[in-house]
């Protein structure tokens, strides 16, 4: 059974992990995650819904506690990119503080519940307590690192390898999440080829090619919104064999 965000944030010291370091997990309590589940307004959402559009202010800032978002940019030629897959335990639009819009879609591939407070609260509680705005950019910052590796692989990869970087791009977050335990070989993976395909910059038919390669290889599979290893190491050697 895989853990919300909160109850892994319960589990956990509590809130031991905080993704930050490239390779693992800055080792102190997130007071980020706890402002947000003594404070934030919790509302349950279904799956496929659009919950931000270009067009809309997106003020409140979003705590992830459960399921899976992918937030897009509609690009001239008609075609999507994609620009963040949101997982449990990740914030949305945590730099709201600064600029409440963007012109990009978020939508959710999942079930989600998350918790949110209006970027105004969250200013005010920075004031009071200064830990909140480091928790803050420390987020940011690692928002950003993932951001850097997806568009190195993007750039430089081929489809093969790019899912694989994904993949296990994903994994290190879950697990530095605190939502999936290191090493986990099977865990939630509800993006569907098509969402897979403008994730890694390809489309659904090239995707299922791979996917059927690698399950072939017996490398890894995708089943029924999970994805299952069957030989770690080997995923693991050949993703990060392309990470910095």
């Amino acid at each position: 059974m895989h853990r919300t965000a909160a109850q892994s944030a319960h589990n956990i010291l509590p809130h031991e992990r905080l993704r930050f370091s490239q390779y693992g997990e800055a080792r102190e309590p997130d007071h980020l995650i706890e402002w947000f589940m003594q404070h934030g307004r919790e509302a349950a959402l279904p799956a496929k819904r659009i919950v931000h559009r270009p067009e809309e202010s997106f003020a409140p800032v979003h705590f992830v506690d459960s399921g899976w978002l992918l937030r897009t940019r509609s690009l001239p030629n008609g075609n999507s990119a994609a620009t963040a897959t949101y997982v449990p335990g990740d914030f949305i639009n945590l730099d709201a503080i600064t600029e409440p819009t963007f012109p990009e879609t978020v939508t959710t591939l999942s079930a989600v519940r998350v918790r949110s407070l209006p970027t105004s609260t969250l200013e005010a509680a920075t004031q009071l307590h200064p830990g909140l705005s480091l928790a803050i950019m420390r987020r940011l910052i690692a928002d950003a690192d993932w951001l850097r590796e997806a568009l190195a692989a993007i750039g430089q990869l081929n489809a093969r390898t790019r899912v694989l970087v994904y993949v296990y791009q994903t994994y290190r977050r879950l697990v530095a999440n605190g939502v999936v335990p290191a090493r986990a070989t099977a865990f939630a993976f509800p993006v569907h080829q098509t969402a897979l395909g403008t994730i890694i910059g390809t489309t659904s038919v090239h995707v299922n090619r791979v996917l059927k390669q690698l399950r072939q290889e017996n490398v890894l599979k995708l089943k029924s919104g999970e994805i299952i290893i069957a030989d770690f190491a080997r995923f693991e050697r050949e993703a990060t064999h392309y990470l910095f």
